[in-house]
């Protein structure tokens, strides 16, 4: 015979169990985020170590080198950016998942006030944390990573064409940096909307969940 969801126990029991499954994901989105930080920083140190090296070992480089270096180095700005939109999107579930936490925290806690009053301040709002902090340690990785393609840009650029005075190489890196903070603030951005009036709640795709 099923569990009527309704009642106390079982209730008790499943949000309990949600609760710690969803702590365990918050670890699980933070382990990605640095995981794709450090794949991608270590991708651009190789990248640079071999440009470096070729131009040490090669003594009379092909006039083609250059060209053929920044379609490395551009190729993979490519594999940099798809590592920013992950970012966007882990930042997205991570603070879904937190404002989950923190509602099912505020609701036991304001049912047992008198036996527990929170005087430690544990978060509790269901509307924290934004979907964009301009000083949390998402936003910085994410920083790093903007400043990391579009210098991988900016190289690209010089190398590909060396006799433009430099000046290719000054517009297109500040242009791509800048198209980089716009399309992330403005996606994290859209997450704070809520559902249209009469819509459930889009919960796979990171959108506010708060009703």
């Amino acid at each position: 015979m099923s569990q009527d969801l309704r009642s106390s126990d079982f209730g008790g029991g499943f949000v309990a169990a949600d609760f710690s499954e969803c702590f365990a994901q918050l670890r699980h989105y933070d382990d990605q985020e640095q995981a794709i930080l450090r794949f991608t920083f270590a991708g651009y140190a190789a990248v640079a170590t071999a440009l470096i090296s070729v131009y040490q070992l090669v003594r009379h480089p092909s006039p083609d080198l250059p060209a053929l270096l920044a379609v490395v180095v551009l190729v993979w700005t490519v594999t940099g950016l798809l590592a920013l939109a992950c970012l966007c999107r882990i930042r997205a579930y991570f603070v879904l998942v937190a404002r989950y936490l923190n509602e099912i925290r505020g609701h036991y806690l304001s049912q047992a006030e008198e036996h527990f009053p929170n005087q430690t301040g544990m978060y509790t709002d269901p509307l924290e944390p934004p979907y964009f902090n301009p000083v949390s340690s998402h936003a910085f990785g994410a920083y790093f990573l903007m400043i990391l393609n579009s210098f991988a840009v900016f190289c690209g650029a010089y190398l590909l064409c060396p006799n433009s005075y430099g000046a290719l190489p000054w517009i297109v890196g500040p242009c791509i940096l800048a198209a980089q903070a716009l399309l992330y603030c403005a996606y994290l951005a859209t997450r704070e909307k809520p559902p249209p009036e009469g819509e459930p709640p889009m919960v796979a795709s990171g959108v506010r969940a708060d009703g």
